[in-house]
């Protein structure tokens, strides 16, 4: 990844070009961004920055040995540290194997999308529900690699996607060495949840604030970087709040017809049809973890759309013709004032999901708590 690549955050960009060049560069930083943002992107153009046998113009060249092994994320003296999960011996049948699998499944789905969520890494790399986090055997594994000198490039970089992901005891064994790591070792840690981020690592480094991407910028990477056409990139974008991957969803949305799937939710809800919305369930569980994140994310854009109309601005409405006559609709069996119980169901139903709760019983309660509301006067 290079500066060049990333749509927008100018203003980030000069800071740590600024840093490189005063030789103010600090070895342990957090990149600290929401999800779908550019904070992991920066980190990764960063690092190539730095390590750039060539810079040119406040950029890496792309083209010098460095830059060729990062283009593809298999540079020897660039190190990833991700959430994984325990794989069954059928999957693997050591820890060194699965490290092994889950690397190489992380430079393709890196390739793919460097602004990624957790939900959908998870999903790329078969969880299956299961529990993602990064354990103290990893950071073991860091402190070892630490020990060892460059191959290389000039600075060797610790890469850590979500620390957040780390318990006490794995991130009590890093503190000394990001206090005080090796020469030329530089650790750069990306969070989209800060708040999370455990006091004694944040004491430890310096943050990097980043800003969400603005609509255009959004707008910009889904044409530049996924070949999405310009009229549905800037409705994807409209919808995204600066979250690239929330716009890449919902753009698999629309072409799974999620719309479809979310009248019929709601249809069943409205009539009280039960037997329904149990049938509903069956088939919500059936889904992938980001399909069905999508859909609740969908929902949530809906009702924000229902907030628009009935407060009178009708003409700021984002959807297509078909889903705006069926929001017109819909918004006559609603009522107002309930909207915002409406919205808090679903974004209660989308923690849950992240949690790993069982989606046939959040799609269910979803479902019966809608019922609740279309009834209430």
């Amino acid at each position: 990844m290079f500066f060049s690549q990333i749509q927008g955050l100018d203003e980030i960009k000069e800071q740590l070009v600024a840093s490189v060049e005063n030789q103010h560069v600090a070895h342990a930083q957090l990149f600290a961004g929401g999800e779908g943002g550019g904070a992991l992107a920066l980190a990764l153009a960063f690092a190539n920055y730095i390590n750039c046998e060539n810079k040119q113009g406040g950029n890496a060249c792309g083209e010098c040995a460095v830059c060729q092994k990062t283009k593809k994320h298999i540079h020897p003296d660039y190190h990833f540290i991700f959430p994984t999960y325990t794989k069954t011996k059928k999957e693997a049948s050591n820890k060194e194997e699965q490290k092994s699998q889950f690397l190489s499944d992380w430079r393709v789905f890196l390739n793919k999308n460097p602004y990624p969520s957790l939900s959908a890494w998870a999903d790329f790399s078969k969880a299956d529900n299961r529990q993602c986090n990064i354990s103290i055997e990893e950071s073991r594994r860091i402190i070892k690699d630490v020990s060892m000198k460059a191959f290389e490039a000039e600075y060797k970089v610790f890469f850590m996607w979500l620390p957040e992901y780390m318990n006490e005891a794995a991130s009590n064994a890093l503190l000394k060495v990001l206090e005080e790591p090796p020469h030329k070792t530089l650790f750069f840690l990306v969070t989209q949840s800060l708040e999370q981020v455990l006091p004694t690592i944040l004491s430890r480094t310096q943050i990097v604030n980043v800003r969400p991407f603005t609509e255009y910028e959004v707008q910009n990477i889904l044409i530049n970087q996924f070949y999405t056409e310009a009229p549905k990139a800037r409705n994807l974008a409209l919808w995204a709040d600066g979250n690239v991957e929330k716009a890449l969803s919902l753009g698999k949305e629309k072409e799974n017809d999620s719309f479809l799937a979310f009248k019929n939710w709601m249809r069943h809800a409205f009539m009280g049809d039960f037997t329904n919305l149990v049938k509903f369930s069956d088939e919500y569980q059936k889904l992938s973890k980001v399909a069905q994140k999508s859909l609740l994310t969908y929902a949530e854009n809906v009702i924000r759309e229902l907030l628009l109309f009935h407060h009178g601005a009708s003409n700021l409405l984002r959807m297509p013709e078909e889903e705006r006559t069926f929001l017109e609709g819909f918004a006559k069996a609603v009522k107002p004032e309930h909207l915002e119980d409406m919205y808090a169901v679903f974004e209660e139903a989308l923690i849950h999901i992240e949690r790993n709760i069982n989606a046939k019983m959040i799609s269910l309660d979803v479902g019966l708590q809608m019922v609740k509301l279309f009834r209430k006067k």
